[in-house]
């Protein structure tokens, strides 16, 4: 790999020393064929003087008449060195005397040029095989991949797949606003590109920082969307949701310190990786329960929808049959809008507390009483009866999940 990348950018490292220094640069493969020089015309020829100092692994000076008898010019020649590794030369044009200072520069410059451009190839190696495995995870299916293959594959990135794990979805609000507004007040497509991919980097970056176990994979698998694969090796299952929301809420905070607004799904624990696919779609479903069931939070955990679940099994027309049965009257009555409804629910999530249901609705409570008498009696229910009570409760959840249906 390092000899392809000194390859992939040796004519740019020849073009850009040469305008710095004034000297012509010539840069070899670890065979002494030139891959960058000033003439073109001369890449994947051999050049002569690079043989010994690959063989010697040691700088070598040549002037005038010693170079040319091999055909080289005069100058100095230097080992390019990778960890222990020679993966080619560098050569400075001039008497040696004079350019051997500039020789042993570049040759430093060359080799942290190539580290840094290694360390990079070897990242983004890491970051697609990672972005692979989960790709692989998510759209698991146990009649079209053996899991053995997949936890194989898991170990040689470094993580254990044997252990419980459980899925987090991380999806920032409004996106594509935020790119939008980017390429309107850039002036070049290229540069407002690199604020959005810095936007997603700083995200993972920081999702990276919450999610710090060794065990933990956190990657973009869309451009508003982060996934987190949270170990729960060594947790106690009593422990196991504290631990998860305290690491949500976390998330949580991050963002809105950014600036941005996420809503996080919690998916269900799964014992071992062939469980993982549904931890992920039930991460995505607490999502949608939690927007449809108008719950604020952001924070939305699977574990708390266990009805909402349920319900969204119902046939279609049978769930719009009840609540026509148990809110039509009511809906349609002269009486139905916001401050109704927002009654209604404060009711039902609070029975039996008449001076904190007044309080949170900013009102006096003979009129939280005139409220629910004409509520009961456009609607036909007694809210003091425990089942005409939870017909109803469970025809607003309903309600709710099934928005579409409300025309």
């Amino acid at each position: 790999m390092f000899t392809d990348v000194l390859t992939q950018f040796a004519q740019e490292i020849v073009e850009n020393t040469e305008a710095i220094i004034g000297h012509n640069v010539t840069i070899t493969d670890k065979n002494g064929i030139i891959i960058g020089v000033t003439n073109k015309k001369r890449i994947g020829t051999l050049h002569a003087s690079s043989f010994s100092v690959i063989q010697n692994d040691t700088a070598e000076g040549l002037y005038e008449e010693e170079a040319k008898a091999i055909g080289v010019l005069e100058g100095v020649c230097l080992p390019i060195h990778l960890g222990k590794e020679t993966i080619g030369t560098v050569s400075v044009a001039g008497r040696p005397d004079e350019v051997d200072k500039y020789g042993h520069l570049v040759q430093k410059e060359v080799e942290l040029f190539l580290r840094e451009k290694s360390l990079t190839e070897i990242s983004k190696l890491k970051e697609n095989a990672l972005c692979n495995l989960v790709n692989q995870i998510l759209t698991f299916k146990p009649d079209d991949v053996n899991t053995d293959i997949i936890v194989s594959y898991a170990k040689s990135l470094g993580y254990n797949f044997e252990n419980a794990k459980i899925i987090i979805l991380i999806d920032i609000n409004h996106f594509s606003d935020i790119v939008n507004n980017i390429h309107r007040s850039e002036r070049y497509s290229h540069e407002a590109e690199l604020r959005v991919q810095t936007i997603k980097l700083t995200i993972l970056s920081v999702l990276r920082g919450i999610f710090i176990n060794p065990q933990d994979i956190v990657i973009n698998i869309a451009s508003d969307k982060y996934v987190a694969l949270l170990d729960l090796s060594g947790r106690l299952n009593k422990d196991i949701k504290a631990y998860v929301e305290e690491r949500t809420e976390t998330v949580f905070n991050e963002m809105s310190r950014l600036g941005y607004s996420a809503i996080v799904g919690i998916g269900s624990v799964s014992p071992n990786i062939a469980g993982l696919a549904d931890s992920y779609r039930s991460a995505c479903k607490a999502i949608s329960i939690g927007n449809k069931v108008k719950r604020k939070s952001g924070i939305y955990n699977i574990e708390n929808y266990e009805i909402e679940d349920l319900f969204l099994s119902l046939n279609r027309d049978t769930v719009k049959k009840y609540i026509n049965h148990v809110l039509g009257s009511l809906i349609n009555s002269p009486i139905w809008d916001k401050e109704t409804e927002k009654t209604l629910r404060e009711v039902l999530k609070n029975p039996c507390r008449p001076g904190y249901i007044s309080k949170n609705l900013g009102i006096h409570r003979n009129s939280l009483y005139y409220r629910i008498e004409k509520i009961e009696e456009f609607s036909g229910i007694n809210l003091k009866d425990q089942n005409d009570f939870t017909k109803i409760k469970i025809a607003l959840i309903l309600y709710d999940l099934f928005s579409a249906m409300k025309d």
